[in-house]
């Protein structure tokens, strides 16, 4: 994993690249992805998003842009895990595309729409199942 975004000013915290190590590990993400963290205040520029990741199948690379405020804890590790579930099920959503840019201009918004929120969705459930299975609830 490389972390050459990364500003001396802005390091990437350690738990943050031991979180995304094994995440990958996890989702079977060879070591041919090239994958770089940034840590910004504002993810994508919106300040209600604590995670993206920016993806590029052709090139296997991924710019992954990480709130400054994560924190180390179960929500910090479900972010991480999600952005990489976005890498890992990157393949699918270029496929997508592909059929979606044969579509005219206007059914191919409602199309990329609706793949997007369903992938949001999907990748929300399979996080949050994962991290159940990874760290068991304390009280039990």
């Amino acid at each position: 994993m490389s972390l050459n975004d990364a500003k001396p000013s802005d390091p990437i915290p350690d738990w943050i690249v031991t979180a995304a190590q094994d995440a990958r590990q996890l989702l079977g993400l060879d070591d041919g992805w090239h994958i770089s963290i940034k840590m910004v205040d504002h993810p994508s520029g919106k300040p209600e998003f604590n995670g993206v990741a920016f993806v590029d199948t052709a090139y296997l690379s991924v710019r992954m842009e990480l709130a400054r405020d994560l924190k180390p804890d179960a929500e910090g590790h479900r972010v991480i895990m999600h952005e990489m579930m976005h890498v890992a099920l990157a393949g699918i959503f270029q496929a997508a595309s592909y059929g979606f840019n044969q579509l005219p201009k206007r059914a191919r918004k409602v199309a990329m729409k609706v793949y997007n929120d369903a992938e949001e969705m999907a990748i929300q459930r399979m996080t949050r199942a994962m991290q159940r299975a990874i760290v068991p609830k304390q009280n039990e």
